[in-house]
């Protein structure tokens, strides 16, 4: 508890004729307990797309900045109990959705943002998402140990490496722990 971690996750997608990496870099920071569950506030410090002209990238790079903020409830076995701030993100998206709507066209488009929306409307929806690896799985991912894929020390999480292969693409995550410590003198949130 009261624990800062600063992490760099990359996410590489690499298609038969094309490479896009997004990186990430994220500060959690464990601030109190309720019951047995650790509560969480995650922030993106930085986040970068590869190829930074696509215009998808820019749609894609405000969206993603809808969930920079978040407050989370983690159980003891490193996984996504609840998102505290649900309903500041819900308004986050209402503002950004219709931001991008009102500047951007196409059945598809709407179709993914109502797709965000419907995610938004349901708490354990979101928490499955938010447990993508290709958000924050690699963090929270129900690993409390080192294995063959992640290492821990008595601090947490160090890093991790998955990869991935489908007929269309091979995509690698990985996640190094930049810092991580201990905050003297904070007292928890209760």
């Amino acid at each position: 508890m009261n624990t800062l971690a600063t992490y760099y996750l990359e996410n590489i997608f690499q298609r038969k004729y094309s490479v896009n990496k997004i990186s990430r870099t994220i500060q959690t920071f464990c601030y109190g307990k309720k019951d047995d569950n650790f509560l969480y506030q995650v922030l993106v410090l930085d986040l970068d797309f590869s190829d930074k002209e696509n215009s998808m990238n820019v749609l894609l790079k405000k969206i993603a900045l809808v969930f920079d903020e978040l407050e989370l409830e983690i159980t003891p076995k490193n996984t996504i109990e609840k998102v505290i701030n649900l309903s500041f993100i819900r308004k986050r998206w209402i503002e950004v959705r219709s931001e991008i709507l009102l500047k951007n066209q196409g059945d598809e488009l709407v179709n993914y943002c109502n797709s965000i929306s419907k995610t938004l409307e349901n708490e354990n929806a979101l928490i499955s998402f938010l447990q993508e690896k290709r958000m924050l799985g690699m963090i929270f991912n129900g690993y409390t140990e080192s294995n063959s894929n992640f290492t821990f020390t008595d601090l947490g999480l160090l890093d991790g490496t998955l990869e991935e292969k489908t007929d269309n693409e091979n995509i690698k995550y990985t996640l190094l722990c930049l810092v991580s410590e201990k905050i003297k003198g904070h007292s928890p949130k209760n």
